[in-house]
């Protein structure tokens, strides 16, 4: 470090005060980070736009943001200036994945959220969130892969599409020569390293040294096991290792989340299926339930549970039985009974006959036959089809649709 002092004062140019000037060494000066990593993406933003965009993207604001379950996001006309009311785009990285993640991959992503950015400003994006086609031909064009997977062969659009580098592509070899400027100089977020070793540090496996059964607890606690009455001995867990760096190839997986401004909706679990809750003689899961009826003609029944209940005599020694049912989305059940002689049902499913209410109700068939014939152009009942919608207030409207009469 030189120092060096001004000469003392002239009386015809005036007072002049003194002064010190530092020469200071480079390495003395301590690094800033925010110009480093914000200078370092700038750079790759800029590098990038003239390599694979040809220069047309326009400027916008890149940030680093904390977003749970994803490595970057785009949100279009995101910012405005406080001076002159300038509105630009946003592009975000999520620095807590920079350091499991090569810098190909990390500035791939930069380059992933450039093609949103591309679309938003010269193109038709679809709704938040969603990569639709003509996302997916640009993001080829640039060199990246779309998948939905992270694998070959994954969906190109949709909700949550990330994508792979495509071996030898215009990304690729763009990010070779991007390479050998070494501006991509990034710090990565160490958040979850520290809560590692604080868990660890939190926690200590204790051990009866005679039944060996295991509890945890603070470091140092005295415990004794209920068992044996023994001291239980101390051996405090190790500190998780954190992932080593990801070596990777122009052909590495990226993901990438989807590029919605807003969290996405968490999905629905899937429910199991309920159990069979209809029991009885004979019963089973999804089939049709179809009567035969002299007077009245055939009809079915779609049902995804059924149960033929037991039989019984009335007082006039006439036989019945029921099927019990329950039909698809619904939860109670309906039932059918047979107890004449002009009618019975059978379940069955494909070309099977699951069940014959006649195995349980004897029907005298050629009587039957006989009645059949004498309604089958004479149904003393149509069944008619209706469409229900909603007007404009909200009310149920039912149009009445083509009458069609049900035959045996």
């Amino acid at each position: 470090m030189s120092i060096a002092t001004m000469p003392e004062p002239n009386a015809q140019l005036g007072t002049l005060h003194s002064f010190v000037s530092y020469d200071t060494k480079q390495d003395d000066i301590t690094i800033n980070p925010t110009q480093r990593t914000y200078g370092s993406l700038t750079e790759a933003y800029a590098f990038f736009n003239a390599e694979l965009f040809d220069g047309k993207l326009p400027p916008c604001l890149i940030t680093m943001q904390r977003k749970k379950g994803a490595r970057g996001y785009f949100s279009g006309e995101r910012f405005e200036s406080q001076d002159d009311n300038t509105i630009t785009d946003e592009i975000a990285l999520n620095p807590v994945h920079f350091k499991a993640r090569p810098t190909i991959n990390i500035i791939s992503t930069l380059v992933h959220e450039m093609v949103h950015l591309w679309q938003h400003n010269f193109a038709t994006p679809s709704r938040n969130g969603y990569h639709n086609r003509q996302w997916a031909t640009k993001m080829r064009e640039v060199g990246l892969i779309p998948t939905s997977t992270g694998e070959p062969g994954g969906k190109e659009t949709g909700q949550s599409v990330t994508h792979m580098i495509q071996e030898g592509g215009p990304y690729a070899l763009a990010y070779a020569k991007f390479e050998l400027t070494g501006a991509a100089l990034l710090y990565h977020d160490r958040q979850d390293e520290r809560s590692q070793q604080k868990k660890a540090a939190s926690k200590t496996k204790y051990t009866c040294p005679l039944c060996n059964v295991n509890a945890w607890a603070k470091p140092n606690t005295a415990l004794i096991c209920g068992d044996c009455h023994e001291p239980m001995v101390g051996d405090t867990v190790a500190v998780p290792p954190t992932a080593p760096p990801m070596t990777t190839t122009a052909s590495t997986p990226s993901p990438e989340p989807p590029a919605a401004t807003e969290p996405r909706k968490p999905q629905p679990k899937k429910q199991p299926p309920k159990p069979n809750q209809l029991s009885g003689r004979y019963s089973g899961g999804a089939a049709t339930i179809i009567g035969h009826d002299a007077v009245m003609g055939r009809w079915e029944t779609n049902v995804r549970q059924w149960a033929v209940g037991d039989v019984s005599l009335s007082t006039k020694n006439v036989a019945s039985t029921s099927i019990r049912f329950i039909k698809p989305g619904k939860r109670n059940s309906g039932s059918y009974t047979v107890n004449v002689d002009t009618r019975y049902l059978t379940v069955e499913a494909g070309c099977d006959v699951l069940y014959d209410s006649r195995w349980d109700v004897p029907v005298d068939m050629d009587r039957w036959a006989e009645t059949n014939a004498k309604f089958t152009n004479n149904r003393p009942f149509t069944t008619v089809r209706y469409l229900l919608t909603k007007d404009a207030d909200g009310n149920i409207v039912r149009t009445e649709g083509e009458l069609q009469q049900e035959s045996s």
